[in-house]
């Protein structure tokens, strides 16, 4: 994380003296790695990587008039560095939910314990016998 906080402070200082898209796609491609390491949000992650891949959209088509060698090379680094972090977020997410669903059973809270043993509950002398049968009651009953 240094390294590209590093790297964001030199893009920051070069983007002062220059007006060229391409600086500000690097700041904000070093943003979005940035934001991937220190957010757990994903909907953060996704508004960040789209907004990315929005704005390189946006400034390649503007880049007709530039030389084109080093400067694509440079948008290919960027849209290779979008999809790659889009991929791992999409992985991160799928691990996470594959860890809930895969955790132990003794790790899962229950919300109500299971009886150990069944209750026990009065019967009705007259719920024991089987319908259709006669009996014949003692009087001293």
């Amino acid at each position: 994380l240094e390294v590209i906080e590093e790297w964001k402070r030199q893009t920051c200082e070069f983007a002062i003296q220059s007006d060229d898209n391409l600086v500000s796609l690097i700041s904000k491609s070093l943003d979005a790695m940035t934001t991937i390491h220190n957010t757990s949000t994903d909907r953060n992650i996704r508004r960040t990587l789209d907004a990315l891949d929005i704005e390189r959209s946006l400034f390649l088509r503007s880049e007709k008039t530039k030389e084109p060698s080093i400067r694509s090379l440079m948008y290919g680094i960027i849209e290779s560095l979008h999809l790659t972090l889009l991929h791992l977020t999409s992985e991160r997410n799928h691990s996470k939910y594959s860890e809930e669903i895969l955790k132990p059973a003794n790790e899962i809270p229950v919300s109500t314990p299971l009886p150990l043993e069944p209750k026990e509950e009065p019967i009705d002398q007259f719920d024991a016998i089987p319908y259709g049968v006669q009996v014949k009651l003692s009087s001293n009953h």
